[in-house]
């Protein structure tokens, strides 16, 4: 046999990759993803392997051993295996990444970043988040660009984990983005410097005609605060909350905060492979307040922000405004492989209280709305212009 050969019979424990699976704690995507327990390994079940299915892999050692002694040059097979198992991974859902053993041994990158959370679409990534008053936010860079480049490494063929450590850092740290300003013909490079994220309280502007509460995460804590203005609001008066830019956070604290505004009823319904359907329950401890509630979502409401914007339309009686949701309602779970590596994968999907699926469709809006003037006033631009939407908001 060709010595080379071996490399490649070698790679083969890879592409298969079956090993006894283990849980491990979410990831919080500073993305989106977000936050759910993972439940206890020893009851997975393995499923039962169509061997039909699997006839392809003769083909893939096929493809894998002519590359190795066909091809014009001398191939770098690592190259072409590691591209094959990420492209497979990305066509069933743009989280799921495979990690190599040299990945898993990188030091963890530390907590500074440049506050903006990217989603793989395919040779490129899109922004999907931007923290306000970030490295990104102050660089101008907006939800939906087009990212290419990081520190002008193609995004082509990298994971999503990888995509996202390049954002992360040492503090003073700098990343060049290649990016596509909207309506751009050529990409536009920006220095960013990672800095630590400034954790803010909630934002809060209150007038004698209403309230306005920005929710830029669900991280645990922040019902607590929620639970506390709630003291603050005025009396009988619309209260609206702005869940755009909000992704990070867990399902608890989501579902904490629905039950300070919702009544009893479904609040998700959690899918995870070889596992039974978990439904949350919404179990308020008095009845849902008086006041009318609207909610303010966008492309860059995901994960867990999802959860609450379908509760409070479905059980807060609320109209929700501006756009559909990005569709990002899922939960990582990360496998070991024999060589070394990692797989991580979706593994839990979230359908809403509205019986949306959440990681696919998200939630609609009751009234489109693309442009809400500047945040500081968004309270006013929502009562002078669209009090034909709180008047209809009645409570039941």
């Amino acid at each position: 046999m060709n010595p080379r050969n071996w490399l490649v019979l070698g790679t083969l424990p890879i592409v298969l990759g079956v090993t006894t699976p283990y849980w491990s704690p979410m990831r919080q995507w500073s993305t989106t993803a977000t936050a759910a327990t993972l439940q206890d390994p020893s009851a997975i079940q393995k499923n039962e392997v169509n061997l039909d299915q699997l006839a392809g892999l003769a083909d893939i050692q096929d493809i894998l051993d002519l590359m190795n002694d066909r091809y014009v040059e001398i191939p770098d097979m690592e190259l072409v295996i590691n591209g094959g198992i990420q492209s497979a991974l990305e066509k069933s859902h743009p989280f799921n990444s495979w990690l190599s053993a040299t990945d898993i041994k990188e030091e963890d990158p530390g907590v500074a970043s440049v506050g903006m959370t990217l989603i793989k679409r395919g040779i490129y990534a899109s922004v999907l988040a931007v923290v306000p008053g970030g490295p990104a936010d102050r660089a101008g860079i907006r939800p939906g660009e087009v990212i290419r480049r990081l520190n002008g490494l193609s995004l082509n063929k990298m994971s999503a984990w990888k995509m996202q450590r390049l954002t992360k850092g040492p503090v003073g740290t700098e990343l060049e983005v290649q990016r596509y300003p909207k309506d751009a013909v050529e990409p536009v490079k920006t220095q960013l410097k990672l800095e630590i994220p400034r954790v803010s309280p909630l934002g809060f502007q209150t007038s004698p005609r209403g309230s306005l509460i920005t929710l830029s995460d669900l991280k645990p804590g922040r019902d607590k605060e929620f639970s506390a203005l709630l003291g603050r609001l005025t009396p009988n008066q619309p209260l609206i909350l702005d869940l755009r830019n909000s992704s990070e956070g867990t399902p608890q604290v989501a579902l904490n905060i629905a039950n300070l505004l919702c009544s009893e009823g479904l609040f998700a319904t959690l899918r995870t492979t070889n596992k039974p359907d978990v439904n949350l329950t919404l179990t308020p401890s008095s009845p849902r307040p008086t006041m009318k509630f609207i909610v303010i979502q966008d492309a860059t409401t995901s994960g867990v922000a999802e959860l609450l914007a379908s509760a409070l339309k479905r059980h807060g009686k609320a109209k929700n405004l501006g756009g559909r949701t990005a569709g990002l309602g899922v939960a990582l779970g990360r496998f070991p492989l024999s060589q070394g590596g990692a797989l991580e994968l979706v593994m839990e999907r979230w359908t809403g209280a509205g019986l949306e699926k959440l990681d696919q469709t998200g939630v609609n809006v009751d009234k489109p709305i693309k442009d809400f003037g500047p945040q500081d006033r968004l309270l006013d631009f929502i009562l002078d212009n669209l009090n034909d939407v709180t008047q209809g908001n009645k409570a039941s």
